[in-house]
């Protein structure tokens, strides 16, 4: 019972943390997205909540329809979401 107690208090306090800290760490960690992109951190695309292949499976399902088209010229974004996840 009081280690379930001391949990949650301690996962209250992480959230609580991590509210405060984002509003000074997002200015920071958008900067360095914006100008590492391809070489960014996880943790930098997790706290952003950027998805991509690392975090997100159905991210490898659109990189392989992607990568069965021939002569494709252009650019894709993936937009939609339902619940969370991606509309393929």
């Amino acid at each position: 019972m009081l280690i379930n107690k001391t949990r949650s208090a301690v996962i209250y306090l992480y959230k609580i943390l991590y509210r405060h800290l984002r509003v000074f760490l997002y200015p920071v960690l958008t900067t360095l997205y914006r100008n590492f992109y391809n070489t960014c951190p996880e943790f930098v695309l997790s706290s952003l909540e950027i998805a991509n292949s690392n975090n997100r499976e159905d991210f490898n399902t659109i990189i392989r329809i992607i990568d069965k088209i021939e002569n494709f010229n252009g650019n894709i974004i993936e937009c939609g979401t339902y619940q969370g996840d991606s509309l393929i």
